[in-house]
């Protein structure tokens, strides 16, 4: 949303900039603060590239975790162990369909929440098959103990 603000912040103010009709040449610090704002923006899609990357999902014997964060006071994760998993599932809508990138929802068995939701997982369909067949065979193990 402050994205959206400055966007339209700056137009307002230097909307006259991409016009060459009026006031042309420029002083110097129109140009500066098109040149900032245009590396702005470009620092600010690498940096919203490298936190969708910095998602990751572990499956193991315990259960089924995240891990995402860029930066160090990021860095965070979730995790459901496999007694207190429901189901996980994607969500799709045509962005994600078109850029084969799902929301991966898992659910927890007794509270009825979402546990964790991990957005932009790139094939979805098999992450989300080989969670359900990790479960399952992680529910035959202690069938069988």
């Amino acid at each position: 949303m402050l994205f959206l603000k400055l966007v339209l912040v700056f137009l307002e103010n230097y909307s006259s900039f991409f016009n060459l009709d009026d006031n042309f040449p420029r002083s110097l610090y129109d140009n500066l603060y098109a040149i900032l704002f245009i590396i702005f923006i470009f620092l600010y899609f690498i940096y919203k590239w490298a936190y969708i990357n910095s998602y990751k999902i572990f499956i193991n014997g315990e259960g089924v975790w995240t891990y995402y964060g860029y930066f160090p006071w990021q860095k965070a994760g979730d995790g459901l162990r496999w007694e207190h998993f429901d189901m996980a599932f994607r969500s799709s809508g045509f962005l994600s369909w078109i850029t084969n990138s799902h929301t991966i929802i898992v659910k927890h068995k007794y509270t009825n929440n979402d546990d964790f939701r991990v957005t932009n997982i790139w094939n979805g369909e098999k992450v989300i098959s080989l969670i359900e067949d990790r479960r399952r065979s992680e529910i035959k193990k202690t069938d069988f103990n």
